[in-house]
């Protein structure tokens, strides 16, 4: 309310601030960081991540970790064997695939090519599949895989068992 007495220019400075249209928390937000000096606080700086062992026994606890198991380092002349028989151990029958660079690695055994183009709904009952691995990461045992390796991409989500066949050499200390 207004005295009787008092002036229009008063009532329209004391209703000024209502007269502005409302603003919305984003608009807060944008005038509050505009209104804050600049420099005000500092860059932290680039990320420094601890020092990682690259080895292979760092790669095979990491690999654990997550229930997998690292066998080797292996002798490239003993691979095929060894391989041959871990998978007698887990087939019960099923197949045994492999792909092309995992069968020019290993030489012959109880495991069939398979072709790129397979069907998916062929591989359902591949008990192992034996694949080359790109890249062993010893911060958390991940493997890439390179994308010819992961050709049919069902294959290595369909098999039962998956081999991931390795060079110690490779392995990386992380992800960075």
């Amino acid at each position: 309310a207004r005295a009787s007495c008092a002036p229009g220019r008063e009532l329209r400075a004391a209703l000024a601030p209502a007269r502005e249209p409302a603003m919305s928390a984003r608009e807060r937000i944008l005038a509050r960081v505009r209104a804050a000096p600049a420099g005000s606080s500092l860059h932290p700086g680039g990320f420094a991540p601890a020092p990682r062992s690259a080895s292979w026994e760092s790669f095979a606890a990491a690999l654990g970790g997550v229930a997998g198991v690292a066998h080797g380092p292996v002798a490239r002349e003993q691979c095929g064997a060894l391989v041959a028989r871990l998978c007698a151990t887990w087939t019960d029958g099923g197949r045994i695939v492999a792909s092309e660079a995992a069968c020019a690695l290993l030489g012959p055994g109880p495991w069939a090519p398979v072709p790129i183009a397979a069907d998916p709904h062929s591989l359902a009952d591949v008990a192992v599949a034996i694949l080359v691995g790109a890249i062993p990461v010893a911060e958390n045992g991940a493997i890439a895989l390179d994308g010819r390796e992961a050709r049919p991409r069902a294959l290595h989500v369909l098999c039962e068992r998956l081999v991931l066949l390795v060079d110690p050499l490779d392995v990386v200390p992380d992800l960075h």
